[in-house]
């Protein structure tokens, strides 16, 4: 079993990741049928995990729109919640 292990770290010590490829995340596309306030909501999480409180002064909408928006796009799966409450966009 010990011989299996160090065999596999050996080959996968061995593959080389080119660093000019662009991570699968980063190439997804933002759907083409979100409205403009669904995606401000998403610029706005560009820029790391962020509240709801957060994202409604950001984006000036009530705190149900919001939570609604955030609802559908996780549900898509465009966005996470993460711990602390704060959401973090997917793509």
């Amino acid at each position: 079993m010990v011989g299996m292990i160090s065999a596999q770290r050996s080959y996968f010590s061995q593959q080389e990741i080119p660093s000019n490829e662009t991570p699968v995340y980063q190439q997804a596309q933002m759907p083409s049928d979100l409205d403009s306030d669904h995606v401000r909501l998403l610029d706005h999480l560009e820029l790391g995990p962020t509240s709801i409180e957060n994202l409604v002064e950001l984006c000036g909408l009530t705190a149900g729109d919001v939570s609604s928006m955030l609802l559908m796009l996780e549900l898509r799966g465009l966005v996470t919640l993460q711990s602390g409450g704060c959401y973090a966009r997917v793509i």
